[in-house]
């Protein structure tokens, strides 16, 4: 990956940090932009405009398994009769 590639995936990375309100994460991205001689024009403490400091309250709540469907049955709905004679 290119200089400019790894800087572009952390900035992304520090975007998604950021929209959580992960600042201490922010903060460790900013160390590693900054040691591959990035250097941030509008220091960030807060989320962009617009976008929530927290997740949904629903996105993270485990949903319960839906039950499983039943079988689907192949073929007749009731046995054939017998026909054989004894």
């Amino acid at each position: 990956m290119s200089r400019d590639g790894e800087i572009a995936a952390l900035l992304r990375e520090r975007d998604g940090y950021l929209q959580y309100g992960k600042l201490d994460r922010v903060a460790a991205v900013d160390e590693q932009l900054q040691l591959r001689g990035y250097k941030n024009e509008r220091p960030e403490t807060a989320p962009p405009q617009g976008r929530s400091a927290r997740p949904l309250e629903t996105a993270n709540q485990p949903t319960e398994p839906e039950a499983p469907a039943e079988p689907k049955r192949k073929g007749r709905s009731r046995p054939a009769r017998d026909t054989t004679e004894d």
